[in-house]
């Protein structure tokens, strides 16, 4: 319950009606430490582990915001850990592995700032690489989507920072496709319309950044 209070309030930001992002962070702390001790006492229970793992992300996913690189390190390293550890224990656990490909692409835009250029390429290849693979297995599931979606976007956003325009274009338009496969699936689902209308502006910024107004006002529209 702390942790999924915790990625709410994280998710919404300073809502005072909720809280602060302050507050995610104690209530991320909380749900580490009696998360810790429940893995000691029963090393052998996966829901554990899985929860210890989702409030570590949580976590640095709220330090990373901050920019503040080592904590923010330190519990995305031990949340990629766990899962890949899952993994290897449930290879077919498509929450799990969804979870380990989420974390990825988040290591790898910690690895971006912090200078790791070939680790982070490494993370975002990993965490497509993944998502590609469960989204074969399971079509038309809206989170899978999202996830390949954000990988790749986030995959062309570390391209374009190295000055590889080409490379960067690529992966924006193969999201590009798939944002646009995403809502054929159901073009009615108001859910994946708001998803769709969040990317399609990271699909226009780029056009325009790159001088290709007229795609970028089509997008816009």
């Amino acid at each position: 319950v702390l942790i999924r209070y915790a990625s709410e309030i994280y998710e919404l930001g300073a809502d005072e009606s909720l809280g602060t992002l302050s507050d995610a962070e104690r209530l991320c702390l909380r749900a580490i430490d009696v998360l810790e001790n429940c893995v000691r006492r029963d090393p052998g229970v996966q829901r554990h582990r899985s929860e210890l793992a989702y409030a570590s992300k949580v976590l640095g996913d709220i330090y990373l915001d901050r920019s503040d690189l080592q904590p923010a390190r330190e519990n995305l390293h031990r949340a990629l850990e766990i899962y890949r550890e899952l993994v290897r224990g449930s290879p077919r656990d498509k929450k799990v592995r969804r979870l380990f490909s989420v974390t990825s692409v988040t290591w790898g835009q910690l690895l971006q700032d912090s200078g790791d250029m070939d680790a982070a390429a490494n993370s975002f290849r990993e965490a497509v690489a993944m998502l590609e693979e469960l989204r074969a297995e399971f079509p038309g599931d809206l989170l899978l989507q999202e996830g390949l979606i954000e990988a790749i976007e986030k995959h062309a956003e570390f391209h374009e920072e190295r000055k590889d325009i080409a490379a960067a274009g690529q992966l924006f338009a193969r999201a590009r496709r798939l944002t646009d496969e995403c809502v054929a699936d159901n073009p009615n689902d108001p859910i994946r319309l708001t998803i769709a209308s969040i990317y399609y502006l990271e699909f226009a910024d780029f056009a325009f950044r790159c001088g290709n107004l007229e795609d970028a006002r089509d997008l816009f529209e």
